[in-house]
């Protein structure tokens, strides 16, 4: 695939102001700078800490908003990857899903600390990758993300600390896989520092399908 026919959307998490750069506003500035031929288009909301709001109401919101937005992409032949952070972690498994429900096929989703259901079997990972809706799943996870450990964040789930799970086992294959990061990153390190660049970096990789060192794209 090439640069030109990729879009990727990024979600940001909550307690994000619509008039601060937030980490997808860098991540659009490193594309345009190292892959001008990849559009990015950004989510741009305001979400405070209520986990059953967000997840049961105001997140199906924010993911057909999104969605419409890429038509005009997706109709000259775009082909989409969702990426999230957090909270944007869940608005874009519930995207992939309304999206998949419009017959549309999905380069990957990558899910970046995410306050998200972390089982494949219940996100619905797995019956869009059955189904041929999706490319390749990747979860970034570090054992050091306690915002996301504790089960006092439900409804949201804990994929940013525990990877992606089958069941209660964490699961590898080609398409679906968990990149670890040090416990020193935490919820919010992935964008801070030296990592910043190498997050996106992977990001993109993972978006094109690029093999790792460990042949872990197609």
């Amino acid at each position: 695939m090439k640069d030109s026919d990729l879009v990727i959307f990024a979600a940001h998490g909550i307690l994000t102001r619509k008039t601060s750069p937030a980490w997808n506003d860098h991540f659009e500035a490193y594309i345009h700078g190292r892959h001008n031929g990849v559009a990015v288009e950004k989510a741009r909301y305001f979400g405070g800490p209520f986990p059953a709001w967000n997840v049961w109401v105001k997140n199906y919101q924010i993911a057909r908003e999104a969605a419409a937005r890429l038509e005009p992409l997706l109709r000259l032949g775009a082909r989409p990857a969702l990426v999230g952070h957090s909270n944007g972690a869940d608005i874009i498994l519930k995207m992939a899903r309304h999206l998949a429900r419009q017959g549309v096929h999905i380069e990957a989703v990558v899910c970046i600390g995410g306050a998200c259901e972390q089982d494949v079997s219940k996100n619905g990972i797995l019956t869009l990758m059955q189904s041929g809706f999706l490319r390749r799943a990747v979860c970034y996870a570090n054992t050091g993300d306690l915002a996301v450990k504790s089960p006092l964040i439900w409804p949201y789930g804990n994929a940013g600390f525990t990877g992606w799970t089958l069941g209660e086992d964490r699961i590898e294959t080609g398409r679906i896989f968990t990149r670890w990061f040090p416990a020193k990153v935490g919820h919010s390190g992935y964008y801070l520092g030296a990592q910043r660049d190498e997050t996106f970096e992977l990001i993109y990789r993972d978006c094109m399908g690029i093999e790792d060192d460990f042949g872990r794209a197609i």
